[in-house]
């Protein structure tokens, strides 16, 4: 693993590194290479206005199950953010 020593990290770096095995690209996967900054734990749903580009974001979505519209909404906004991935477990 000692490519995650070397700048940039990217979530691609990561999922290159099976740190999210077994996973799956849902969506976005142009922006795998994106600089990973920040790695944040998410279990709220109003999240947006405290993240950051380059941030990837982990959450158990269960903050969601009840309006997983919201979810999606989200994912765009993130998308407009700039953040480097959204992993949801």
């Amino acid at each position: 693993m000692e490519d995650l020593d070397k700048d940039p990290c990217t979530v691609q770096t990561l999922i290159a590194h099976g740190i999210f095995r077994p996973e799956s690209v849902l969506a976005g996967s142009s922006g795998l290479n994106r600089p990973l900054s920040l790695v944040s734990v998410i279990e709220v749903p109003d999240i947006a206005p405290w993240v950051h580009p380059g941030e990837l974001l982990i959450t158990t979505a269960f903050a969601f199950k009840d309006n997983p519209k919201l979810l999606e909404e989200l994912v765009g906004t993130f998308a407009d953010q700039r953040l480097a991935g959204l992993a949801i477990k």
